[in-house]
């Protein structure tokens, strides 16, 4: 009778101690969203012809330059402070490297069109740009540098057709004097998508453009004609 008790309560024990069963979908790994979130957003490497991510030639072109010390850094990016549309906030990383995701009301053209030059600009089809789709920008910098630190920012723009894209290009290249006053940018189309290389100043546009060359002979861009 004595074994018989003990058997019971071991039986009791047993059921009291086992999980409640649960639907599936309600258990959550919180180990799992906490290592999520303590980690970058990050997207893999994806072609070109997909909508909203910059393309492969971009992706690839920054991942060759930094063999040749040009890296992203976005801690003096934030010293620099001359780069006002890149925002810490809208990063996400692509292969490991930060893009920043620029709003059209806070890129540098529709700055300098709406605080400063709009008259001078009256020849530029602004509702044109106020059509992109999304505009993606990466800094990058001459980790090799110490006192003159070489740097600049490359921006895709993503429109919905290459129609659109080739009038962009063609716009941006007449009034680059204005929108980018004291340096010397560059511009190119790949497909439906304008890009354009930027810097702060004159001085760094001189090592910008073996850049800009390398990157149109690896991509194939269409240039201005």
């Amino acid at each position: 009778m004595k074994h018989f008790d003990i058997v019971i309560v071991l039986l009791l024990f047993s059921f009291g101690c086992s999980p409640t069963p649960k639907d599936e979908n309600t258990l959550v790994d919180t180990d799992l969203i906490k290592t999520q979130e303590e980690q970058p957003v990050e997207t893999p490497l994806t072609n070109h012809v997909i909508s909203g991510l910059p393309c492969d030639e971009l992706l690839d072109f920054v991942a060759q330059i930094e063999k040749n010390s040009w890296i992203p850094d976005t801690l003096r990016l934030s010293k620099v402070g001359i780069y006002r549309e890149l925002n810490n906030q809208n990063i996400t990383y692509f292969n490991g490297r930060p893009f920043y995701h620029i709003p059209f009301d806070n890129n540098r053209l529709s700055y300098i069109y709406n605080t400063f030059t709009a008259e001078h600009l009256k020849e530029l089809d602004y509702a044109l740009f106020s059509k992109v789709n999304k505009i993606w920008g990466y800094f990058y910098r001459n980790k090799d540098a110490t006192e003159w630190i070489s740097d600049g920012v490359i921006e895709q723009w993503e429109f919905e057709t290459e129609e659109t894209a080739s009038k962009a290009l063609k716009e941006i290249t007449s009034v680059s004097d204005i929108v980018y006053f004291n340096t010397q940018p560059y511009f190119c189309r790949i497909d439906n998508k304008l890009i354009i290389f930027q810097t702060r100043a004159m001085k760094f546009s001189y090592d910008q453009k073996p850049l800009f060359e390398q990157f149109i002979k690896e991509s194939k861009a269409i240039t201005p004609n």
